[in-house]
């Protein structure tokens, strides 16, 4: 048997079985921007401390006392790629000043929704460059965990009846204002569901999409919060 013969037959034998089995081969949807590293960097310096309640944290889903674990995990911050944003938890030491706030913002770091105590929603774009006065007022850097982006009822798995259609649920979602809305909404598209209306002003999204599909939809850092839609009015006499 001739050579040409053998490659040309184990070529279409290749085809055929890619084409029979590609239906079972799931495909991970893409994430807006893959900040990995940085995530597992700020996982190891993850403790908490919940004896001290100077400093607990107050989030939708949960408080935690999060231990100190500055300058440790400032390290984290240098894998940010160059021309990403990346948006995590943190926590100063004092209430900062307006001057504080702008000089931070000046050096990349932006200081966005305000949590309990002395926390923020913030910004951080790759290549920092804070001064020693800067990186003083920090105390704890840490990731938003997809499970602090809604309320536990809807993580286990309850979006009331209203929320429902069918095994997909309907949702509310706010981006942070840094996310781009176009690759959100093909995000969305990847994961089987379908954006419904998006409010340009506030870069949030009404969606529909299979209730299976939900905590990998948290996982992406876009993501600020997730919410039920409203239910419907109640009309009394």
């Amino acid at each position: 048997m001739k050579l040409w013969f053998v490659v040309f037959v184990s070529i279409v034998v290749l085809i055929l079985a890619l084409i029979l089995f590609s239906p079972l081969i799931k495909v991970k949807p893409n994430k807006i921007s893959d900040f990995t590293d940085v995530e597992s960097c700020l996982q190891k310096y993850y403790f908490e401390d919940n004896s001290n309640s100077t400093y607990k944290i107050s989030l939708i889903s949960r408080e935690f006392s999060p231990k100190e674990n500055y300058p440790k995990a400032w390290e984290c911050m240098r894998q940010i790629p160059k021309d990403k944003s990346y948006n995590l938890l943190i926590q100063l030491k004092d209430a900062p000043s307006k001057d504080v706030k702008a000089l931070l913002e000046l050096n990349g770091i932006k200081l966005l929704n305000y949590i309990p105590k002395n926390a923020w929603f913030a910004e951080a774009k790759g290549e920092l460059m804070l001064n020693k006065v800067l990186l003083s007022q920090i105390r704890w850097l840490g990731i938003i965990r997809p499970e602090d982006k809604m309320q536990k009822s809807l993580w286990e798995g309850n979006a009331g009846s209203w929320g429902l259609n069918g095994n997909d649920v309907n949702l509310v979602i706010k981006l942070h204002d840094n996310a781009p809305s176009q690759m959100f909404e093909t995000l969305v598209t990847e994961l089987g569901g379908e954006v419904t209306e998006h409010v340009n002003t506030s870069n949030s999204f009404t969606i529909k999409i299979p209730m299976k599909n939900l905590k990998m939809l948290a996982n992406e850092n876009s993501v600020r919060y997730i919410d039920t839609i409203a239910p419907p009015a109640v009309i009394t006499n």
